[in-house]
């Protein structure tokens, strides 16, 4: 499929789908039983499908999020040059919100090539952490708000030693993780507010880990391209996957990289895709 080619995200609970053409799918993020006409089959690779067969995904095992993709992708209309579906703004994807049982989904016809599905590699295993007690490891590139202006030197080398948790109350806007209390150098923001995480406004980048007052969120493809929170570091793009399959009640780790070290990583995984 071409890059905007859209797909199917399933948290946690993998849908059931009957098709009425013949096709070829790929099951792939988080590790989750899949069935065809009730028999197992392999996840990670294309799969030919005929019509009037039924594709079944369970819940998931280890993991948060499942993707099934489709050849031609889901036939749905750009909406500021995405697919993809926001449902807050109740824009994009299927009537802009989620799919619900008894929904026909088009598929296009929009390939980048048409090889049959022997033709394609088998994607290698994703190291998803195993449950329970799963526990990730993210890098992060430190800043562009650190010490000694916002932090204490110690409390800012706590953030990054610590462990953090992933919060019950977390979606696709921001991931909230609890850990380590902020030392904060001073005593308020200033102009910017009374409490001392308060900035004025400027961009967030997706990936950024702010300070909503002492509670740590970090703002995902869904969350604000602005605000008036410190930002103490930024998720790499390469392992912005990471928290898209962490579950609530996982721990996270925060391992701090260069810009340089960053990059590298972003172009071998986009290597790895093309």
């Amino acid at each position: 499929n071409k890059p905007d080619a859209a797909a199917i995200e399933c948290t946690f609970q993998g849908p059931t789908l009957k098709f009425h053409c013949d096709t070829t799918v790929a099951i792939t993020g988080a590790e989750a039983p899949a069935t065809l006409d009730g028999q197992p089959v392999a996840v990670n690779q294309a799969l030919s499908l005929m019509a009037g067969q039924t594709l079944a995904v369970g819940s998931v095992k280890n993991g948060y999020r499942v993707y099934i993709a489709v050849a031609g992708g889901i036939d749905v209309p750009r909406v500021m040059g995405s697919r993809a579906t926001f449902e807050v703004g109740n824009l994009g994807g299927k009537d802009g919100g989620k799919l619900h049982q008894g929904d026909f989904l088009p598929i296009g016809d929009d390939q980048a090539s048409k090889a049959t599905p022997d033709e394609f590699p088998v994607c290698p295993v994703i190291p998803i952490p195993t449950q329970p007690n799963a526990c990730w490891t993210v890098g992060v590139v430190p800043g562009p708000h650190g010490a000694p202006d916002y932090f204490t030197a110690d409390g800012l080398e706590t953030l990054f030693a610590g462990e953090w948790r992933v919060h019950h109350n977390s979606n696709r806007l921001g991931i909230r993780l609890t850990g380590p209390r902020p030392q904060w150098a001073r005593q308020t923001g200033g102009e910017a507010g009374l409490h001392p995480s308060n900035i004025h406004d400027s961009p967030y980048s997706i990936g950024s880990v702010s300070f909503t007052g002492d509670e740590a969120v970090v703002l995902t493809c869904d969350g604000p391209s602005l605000g008036g929170f410190v930002v103490f570091c930024v998720v790499a793009t390469s392992e912005m996957w990471k928290l898209g399959q962490a579950r609530p009640g996982d721990t996270i780790r925060l391992r701090a990289m260069d810009t340089e070290a960053a990059s590298r990583l972003d172009r071998e995984l986009r290597g790895a895709i093309d």
